[in-house]
């Protein structure tokens, strides 16, 4: 099981039981501040995806992507599919990054480039 993993699941039943689990998950937040690795988090609505992410970015200080900030302008109106996949392929090339939601249609490159 990969380090992100390990903390989604151990930040799920943190918020699931209202225990504090903080003797779990700090050991793995040290383990990704150590490898700096690029996560993409996905789910179903609802599921805590920007919760967690939230959670990993304030304690490891990895830049936060959210995809529906791409995907959607201030008007509630969406952008073109070509300025979403570039604005994905911007964070991409960066050094590190948190990635979270669906977005099936680029989920294909966000894989083949997130380490967790």
């Amino acid at each position: 099981m990969k380090l992100c993993d390990k903390l989604c699941a151990v930040f799920a039943a943190e918020i699931w039981t209202g225990r504090d689990l903080k003797d779990r998950i700090d050991p793995i937040y040290a383990s990704l501040l150590k490898e700096k690795e690029n996560v993409v988090l996905i789910g179903m609505p609802g599921s805590g995806k920007s919760t967690v992410s939230r959670a990993l970015h304030n304690k490891t200080g990895i830049p936060l992507y959210h995809l529906d900030m791409m995907y959607w302008n201030a008007d509630k109106t969406t952008v073109e599919k070509s300025v979403f996949l570039e604005r994905l392929s911007i964070v991409l090339e960066k050094d590190e990054w948190i990635i979270d939601g669906n977005y099936g249609s680029t989920m294909e490159l966000r894989m083949a480039a997130c380490d967790t």
